[in-house]
């Protein structure tokens, strides 16, 4: 393989990893794009600035893609006519104007330089300072000023820095849709990616409460007697289903509310020393406004039933009575009316949706959309969180999938969400 392949596969490895995003040169850097704290933010950065100055000569405009500097923990992969090369990273060091990144010439060891990384107060980058090797001047690249026009429109696409707040891991779930900036490919070695309007890349958290009407006792039963041959016959077969339940008799009453008991706890399907009673709601509302119920450390339950366990001594007469008619020789029609009051069985299943228009190294593209099933999730703080950082993490739990996570400020606004192997930055970071 000659030289240059190399040199050109190990860009594609850097910039675009396996079947990942290539670089996106349609859009120079801003100063305002993010900000940087420390050196390990830089990793997986990538600079594409759009003007070029050698001391003692002109300033000149550079075309958008035609310089940029990648950096990730090993090396700096840089693009451009005469200093187009793969330098390893001996070290990066924070200085008073930024960061400085101690530069060797990954084929010729004897090419040493530095790239120096200038940041202004708040920590955004206005420029970058590379020299080659010794022997080389330094040459100077600045970042643009982002344009109004393209300022005014991301700043009304994007979700921002301290926008979205949700004041509970209950109202994560009313459809709070979220437009991220930024994101960082952990399962590609921390490629970071700044993102356009075009990749339509958003994040939807919601829920789906279905409510559908269980089948009772006397439908069962109905199912199952196609015919009736007699009343006699009809009696002893029904008797049969519930042969380890002794019809009650006149002259024992205790004996007859045991036995009501063990009935309706052998109709229901569970130990005859209790009984399940269903419990009607109040109304419409209360139904869908059921939420989760303590999210610190506990598992969601995704399927709630609206049902109360009771002893079996409670059971009312109203109850038992139209179950034991099942017992009587005429094998009539049951009034269960009681006990089919509140026959629903309430579903509420939590979702992440992610969509992303993907661009893959062969040239070829699409439009992804997948959608994570929520199990549980676990509230976390972190009480030495500086203001405006991740004082709040939600742990989610995905089903068969890795856990995702929402990360939150003191006033719960979203700072980020890792999900996917990425991690999503708001505007503004």
């Amino acid at each position: 393989m000659k030289p240059m392949n190399i040199l050109t596969t190990l860009c594609t490895i850097m910039c675009l990893a396996t079947a990942t995003l290539e670089a996106q040169t349609s859009q120079y850097s801003y100063i305002s794009d993010r900000t940087f704290a420390s050196p390990d933010e830089l990793i997986g950065y990538d600079f594409r600035p759009a003007m070029r100055e050698v001391p003692g000569e002109l300033p000149e405009e550079i075309p958008v893609g035609k310089y940029s500097f990648g950096i990730t923990r090993k090396n700096l992969y840089v693009e451009g006519p005469s200093i187009q090369g793969v330098y390893s990273v001996n070290n990066i060091n924070t200085t008073e104007y930024g960061f400085i990144m101690m530069l060797m010439n990954a084929r010729d060891p004897t090419i040493q330089g530095h790239l120096k990384i200038v940041v202004d107060p708040i920590g955004q980058v206005e420029g970058l300072i590379f020299k080659r090797s010794n022997k080389d001047k330094e040459v100077i690249f600045f970042l643009r000023i982002i344009p109004k026009e393209v300022e005014e429109a991301e700043a009304a696409y994007f979700t921002h820095k301290g926008e979205k707040k949700i004041k509970n891991i209950d109202s994560l779930w009313t459809g709070v849709h979220i437009r991220p900036f930024l994101r960082v490919f952990h399962n590609m070695g921390g490629i970071q990616q700044r993102i356009l309007p075009s990749d339509s890349v958003y994040l939807n958290f919601y829920e789906i409460t279905t409510i559908e009407e269980k089948k009772s006792i006397t439908e069962k039963l109905s199912k199952k007697k196609k015919k009736k041959k007699g009343k006699k016959e009809a009696a002893l077969v029904d008797q049969e289903e519930y042969a380890d339940v002794a019809p009650p008799t006149a002259a024992d009453p205790e004996a007859q509310k045991a036995a009501r008991a063990a009935l309706l706890a052998k109709a229901q399907g569970i130990p005859a020393d209790s009984a399940i009673v269903k419990v009607a709601p109040k109304s419409q509302e209360e139904i869908l406004g059921m939420q989760f119920d303590n999210v610190t450390g506990d598992t969601l339950q995704a399927v709630e039933e609206l049902t109360a366990v009771v002893p079996a001594d409670s059971v009312t007469d109203v109850q038992t009575d139209s179950l034991l008619a099942m017992l009587n020789e005429e094998v009539a029609v049951v009034d269960s009316s009681a006990v089919d009051q509140a026959k629903l069985k309430i579903t509420t299943n939590y979702y992440i949706d992610l969509n992303s228009f993907m661009r893959f190294d062969d040239g070829s593209s699409e439009m992804q959309h997948r959608t994570y099933q929520v199990n549980g999730i676990v509230e976390r703080e972190n009480t030495n969180a500086r203001p405006g950082g991740d004082r709040w993490q939600w742990e989610l739990n995905l089903h068969k999938q890795p856990n995702a996570y929402v990360y939150l400020d003191e006033k719960f606004r979203v700072n980020s969400v890792v999900i996917d192997g990425q991690k999503f930055y708001m505007r503004g970071q």
